[in-house]
């Protein structure tokens, strides 16, 4: 399997390279090359943050961390979201179909 760093990214999107970013940031590893990638693709205005949550949180074959270190992983990904000066727009923790009505009123679908 190709590492998610080295894996073609659309030019619509740099969710994978802010990924990058974060997995360097966990390992601590330089972070330079990806930080190059990232300015060079762009950057979306906005993101719809999704904050870790317990009440719902499961391990599995793709998702190994324990609930604390996906919390930390989170708080990773946010900073690098942050320090690209993204505005990140908090998901509140209630069900599904109340996070989709409220994506679709901040979109205006």
């Amino acid at each position: 399997m190709t590492p998610l760093c080295q894996r073609p990214v659309r030019s619509s999107s740099t969710g994978a390279w802010r990924t990058c970013w974060s997995y360097a940031a966990y390992w601590q590893l330089d972070k330079g090359s990806i930080d190059r990638a990232i300015t060079a693709r762009g950057r979306a205005d906005k993101v719809f943050w999704f904050p870790a949550w317990q009440a719902i949180y499961a391990s599995d074959a793709e998702r190994t961390l324990d609930f604390t270190g996906a919390e930390s992983f989170s708080a990773l990904t946010r900073r690098a979201y942050e320090r690209l000066g993204v505005t990140l727009i908090d998901m509140p923790r209630t069900d599904a179909a109340t996070r989709a009505a409220l994506i679709r009123d901040i979109i205006g679908v």
